[in-house]
């Protein structure tokens, strides 16, 4: 057996000798949520200045919209007709020469 061989088999032999690793266990509810926070303020630091001014911008677009219908609506309900208005109309129409 050259002496490459050798170490090889001793390499072997003590990793087969080391004692095996713990399996990973699921993390605890508040370990998961600690790592969760962390996760969300390091995204929101980098754009967060962004997604605040657009939540904002669509506020402001969505009350201007409200205002503008609220302003126009009697204006943009049909009108209500008389309806004896219509039928005297019909009548002197037929009853003219």
């Amino acid at each position: 057996m050259n002496p490459l061989d050798h170490q090889l088999d001793r390499l072997l032999r003590s990793a087969a000798q080391a004692p095996r690793p713990v399996e990973l266990t699921q993390l605890s509810f508040a370990a998961e949520s600690r790592v969760l926070a962390a996760w969300r303020n390091q995204q929101a630091d980098s754009l967060g200045w962004l997604a605040t001014w657009l939540r904002a911008g669509l506020a402001t677009a969505a009350l201007v919209t409200a205002i503008a219908v609220g302003l126009n609506w009697p204006s943009s309900r049909p009108p209500t007709g008389d309806e004896y208005a219509v039928a005297n109309a019909t009548f002197y129409v037929a009853v003219a020469p």
